[in-house]
């Protein structure tokens, strides 16, 4: 009787340890699915990099509707951001203002930036 009971324990053991051996080799380490992550994402034209204050990199995607005129950001794939004369940068510190913008070239922006939201520009927003 203890002989079976030792020949199961020992049989249970090699499939608990084939299946681990099954398990990393196809589920690899994240610095390997980072690597192909990076790999696809630069195929898609993609920008592999810390993005804002992230500790992890991450892919932003390119838009293709990269400088189209737009009034809020629904109207683009990115972000809709205003280009400002210094006089228009003057006058949103104070009011907002009636101002078209250009659609992103990438799909997530960091930094310090005049949004346009519902056609109005209503300061210099800084994201991270």
């Amino acid at each position: 009787m203890k002989r079976a009971y030792y020949f199961v324990l020992i049989v249970l053991i090699l499939l608990i340890f084939a299946g681990l051996i099954i398990f990393f080799k196809y589920y690899p380490a994240s610095e390997d699915y980072d690597s192909t992550y990076q790999l696809g994402c630069e195929k898609l034209g993609g920008k592999w990099d810390y993005i804002g204050l992230d500790t992890e990199k991450e892919c932003n995607l390119p838009t293709s509707d990269i400088g189209n005129v737009c009034y809020d950001r629904s109207d683009c794939e990115g972000e809709c951001i205003a280009d400002l004369t210094s006089e228009e940068t003057k006058i949103v510190l104070e009011k907002p203002i009636l101002k078209s913008g250009k659609c992103s070239e990438y799909r997530v922006v960091a930094g310090c930036r005049y949004f346009v939201e519902n056609g109005n520009v209503s300061g210099l927003l800084c994201v991270d």
